[in-house]
């Protein structure tokens, strides 16, 4: 994503992993520019290219309305001791719940291409060693916000954060 997520502390005392609200505010104006151009069509808009025009700024306005409701976040409630997953559009949202004693490790993932990291990756692992979420990937120039980030986390849920080199 062009947009790392942020990391922030609600008002409830609750850990909030979620999609930067930058996201939200570039799709919301995308949306609101691509509807206008739908609701006010310029003078040139005449004869042959009415179904072109028309698909292209109606592509624009769902797009950008869909991006607008889009939600992923994790929240770390302290006090049940549970990670909420939310994933999908804001009414048609997929949830998890995830107990803090399940999860064995946040991993902090290196992914290396002839020894030089091309992208990094915070995951959450149970005691089993299996994966219970994937939470975020991202380039090289945000490996120290996504570590951040992966430290809070591991500090919330009270296991250890393994660093892996792929």
């Amino acid at each position: 994503m062009f947009f790392s997520m942020i990391f922030y502390t609600d008002k409830k005392g609750r850990g909030v992993w979620t999609v930067n609200p930058l996201f939200r505010a570039l799709m919301l104006t995308i949306f609101l520019l691509s509807a206008a151009a739908r609701l006010f069509p310029s003078q040139s808009e005449s004869g042959g290219g009415a179904a072109t025009s028309f698909i292209i700024p109606a592509f624009f306005v769902l797009t950008s309305f869909l991006g607008t409701l889009y939600r992923d976040c994790c929240i770390f409630e302290i006090n049940t001791r549970t990670l909420i997953l939310k994933t999908g559009l804001i009414f048609l949202s997929k949830r998890r719940l995830i107990p803090f004693d399940d999860i064995g490790s946040v991993r902090f993932i290196t992914a290396c291409q002839s020894k030089n990291p091309i992208e990094f990756q915070c995951a959450l692992y149970s005691k089993e060693d299996r994966l219970l979420a994937d939470i975020e990937h991202v380039k090289k120039n945000a490996q120290t916000a996504l570590e951040q980030r992966a430290k809070k986390a591991a500090e919330l849920i009270g296991c250890p954060l393994e660093y892996i080199k792929l």
